[in-house]
């Protein structure tokens, strides 16, 4: 273990002992703990514009529900605009720390306030998952961390107040053992070019042995082996140059792209790598013919990786390429806060962190007003669906955050849950309601074996409407006739059997048997590339495994 790991295991050791016995006994009392999160963050911030307009100095719990309306981005976008112009006290009491961009799913990016009390009811949260990860994997502080992350800064409102990513953000923070501890520099994460930014934070990690990995979407992580790949010979040329050149700066030498041998930084740190670890690399690419994390990375303890909504589809094709490494689900967080702490591998499943934000939720069968009525956590049902509406210290008051969840059980007295998808994220010809969680299950059974680079699902508009498999293939693979056709059959079923409606729609013949489209190749790292040009943040980009229309999809071909 290096030293730095032996300070962050001390500092985790000593720092959350207290932390994690008061978290466990807050298990039994999420009504009492939900109350007192609520009346804390409404009591800060009695003096801003929103807290005036409301009335907060004397709202209860009940009253905050019943004369507060449930909003969304669009209801507070005036007073968005007010606070990115500089302006004070409109919607926090506290000041405006940076603006997180976020995608969302559809439309304009939205700029989620970021303040310091925001910030610490997220990183208690944190705090309790990092722990419970490294008591499952001691040795995930063995070694280096790689981090994929945005950068912190991408620009300044009209205000000045910073805008970027709440994770890039929260890596510059870290404490000075944890930033020691990465082996990327932050300069690599803040690199324009998609691919450079790629190539050079594996140049750096693929130096260092690393022990955890942690990428918020696990569709990268797929990305970045298959470069490593394709750039194997090209890195070591590289690896070696600064092994034997002592003043060897950090290049960006991709070959075939335009930008090659820029410096990155003057101040980024010099790309190293001990002998030691260069023969080893050189040996397994003289093996193998090519470079993998699994076989470069073999201590390797923990992938820290989104699980729940379509992530299972990408998940399912790290072990090709990233081994039998545990995975640990961050959690459902997300820009305007972190809402789960899951405490287990290979699951979605979290215990919802009823001590930070204020939560409340409605059941799924009814409609979204803006005075629905609404539960709150001590009162979710094993097996329920609910949408999340949220209250945070980041000036979010009652925010439909637009995510369904699902109640899979209980820790003590408060809920364990699962992120399924956005709501309202469906395809539907003939009322079926195709859901993308379903369709991500039934692409997860029927194309696990066929060498599938990614996948989405849409709509053929004929004389008999049918859904169209768009998939795309890997540059080492192939499909024959007979798996398309077992594709579409296998697809179809699988189907029916998850949504009772799409079965009876396919029997009386109002729908017609799916059909298959080979995507050009590239397809989704274009559309990835695309979106990071337009300003979305890499991290929060996930392949869209539904696209509502065949004109959406005809729009992101090359």
């Amino acid at each position: 273990m290096s030293m730095y790991g032996k300070i962050l295991r001390l500092l985790m050791k000593t720092s959350v002992v207290g932390l994690k016995k008061n978290w466990r006994q807050s298990l039994r009392f999420p009504e009492i703990i939900q109350e007192q999160s609520l009346n804390k963050i409404l009591t800060a911030n009695t003096d801003c514009e929103y807290g005036r307009e409301y009335n907060f100095s004397k709202l209860s719990r009940d009253d905050f529900r019943k004369n507060l309306p449930i909003i969304n981005y669009h209801d507070i976008d005036k007073y968005i605009e007010k606070m990115k112009q500089g302006y004070q006290n409109i919607l926090t009491s506290e000041a405006v720390e940076m603006f997180a961009v976020t995608s969302g799913t559809t439309g304009s990016p939205k700029y989620i306030p970021i303040t310091r009390a925001m910030n610490l009811e997220q990183h208690k949260s944190h705090r309790i998952w990092m722990a419970n990860l490294v008591k499952a994997h001691p040795s995930v502080t063995d070694g280096f961390i790689y981090t994929s992350t945005s950068p912190a800064i991408e620009g300044y409102t009209e205000g000045k107040i910073p805008f970027g990513s709440a994770s890039g953000k929260s890596y510059q923070n870290q404490p000075i053992p944890v930033r020691r501890m990465h082996a990327v520099p932050y300069e690599v994460v803040c690199l324009e070019d998609y691919e450079q930014r790629h190539y050079c934070s594996l140049a750096f990690a693929l130096a260092k042995s690393l022990t955890c990995v942690t990428s918020v979407n696990p569709s990268t992580l797929a990305l970045l082996a298959s470069r490593m790949k394709k750039w194997s010979a090209h890195l070591l040329e590289d690896l070696e140059r600064s092994l034997t050149q002592p003043h060897f700066p950090t290049l960006i030498s991709i070959p075939n792209n335009q930008n090659a041998e820029k410096k990155i930084s003057e101040n980024t740190p010099r790309l190293k790598i001990k002998k030691q670890r260069y023969s080893y690399l050189k040996k397994v690419f003289a093996e193998d013919g090519f470079l993998t994390p699994e076989r470069v990375w073999p201590e390797l303890a923990a992938i820290c990786t989104w699980h729940g909504g379509n992530a299972s589809f990408y998940l399912s094709k790290l072990a090709d390429s990233w081994g039998n490494t545990p995975t640990r689900c961050l959690g459902l967080r997300a820009s305007e806060g972190m809402f789960s702490i899951p405490i287990s591998d290979k699951t979605p499943e979290g215990v919802l962190a009823t001590w930070g934000h204020f939560m409340e939720f409605l059941p799924i069968e009814e409609e979204l007003q803006a005075n629905s009525k609404t539960l709150l956590s001590h009162e979710l049902e094993i097996g329920g669906r609910y949408r999340m509406i949220i209250t945070t210290s980041g000036g979010l008051y009652r925010y439909d955050m637009a995510d369904i969840i699902e109640v899979t059980g209980f820790i003590q007295t408060t809920p364990v849950v699962v992120f399924l998808h956005k709501a309202g994220h469906t395809l539907s010809i003939t009322g079926e309601k195709v859901t993308e969680q379903q369709v991500t299950i039934t692409m997860d059974n029927v194309g696990a074996k066929l060498p599938l680079n990614g996948f989405t699902i849409t709509i053929r508009l004929t004389d008999i409407p049918c859904y169209l498999i768009a998939i795309e293939i890997r540059e080492d693979g192939k499909i024959s006739e007979n798996d398309k056709e077992r594709l579409i059959n296998d697809f179809d079923n699988q189907l029916a059997k998850l949504n009772v409606e799409y079965a009876q729609k396919r029997k009386s013949g109002r729908l017609g048997l799916p059909i298959i489209e080979i995507l050009p190749s590239g397809f989704f790292d274009i559309y990835r590339k695309r979106l990071v040009k337009a300003g979305r943040p890499e991290g929060q980009i996930k392949p869209p495994h539904i696209m509502k229309s065949e004109e959406v999809l005809r729009r992101n071909y090359p």
